[in-house]
Formats: structure tokens, sequence, C-alpha cells
């Protein structure tokens, strides 16, 4: 959060992040095809070492934090 927006989250946002990892982490559990979809987009190939639900659902998170106005108007 901090690369992106150079500020430490409010608790606020803390708590909406967490909220939303738990949601996507879940959701990844469930529908591994998504998550392997997910993963399949850019450049880098998926490590396998990492659990491809935690994966996707913290890709996702990501995704989320550099779309916010702020990341995007920042400096």
């Amino acid at each position: 959060f901090r690369l992106i927006t150079g500020r430490k989250p409010k608790a606020s946002e803390r708590s909406v992040l967490v909220y939303a990892l738990s949601r996507r982490r879940a959701l990844y559990r469930r529908d591994t095809a998504a998550a392997n979809k997910l993963l399949s987009v850019g450049l880098s190939k998926r490590d396998p070492a990492l659990n491809v639900a935690d994966h996707a659902a913290w890709t996702a998170v990501a995704r989320l934090m550099i779309n916010l106005s702020e990341a995007l108007t920042k400096g």
C-alpha cells in the first residue's frame, strides 16, 4: 500500500483490503479455474510453488490498490 500511495493505510482502508483479500481467497479456493485464468495474464509465468488461490487473491487485491484514484494521481 505504501509503495503505491506513498503512505500507510488508514484503519478503515486496511479493513477493506483485508476483507477483499478474504473474499477473493474464498472465491479462488472454490474456483481454481478462475484463479488460473487470472494468473495466466501477463508476461511472467506463474510460480508453481505458490498456492494458486492465495496467489490469485493477492493479485486481485494488488490490482484493486493500483486502480485507486490516489495511486493514479500520485506525484
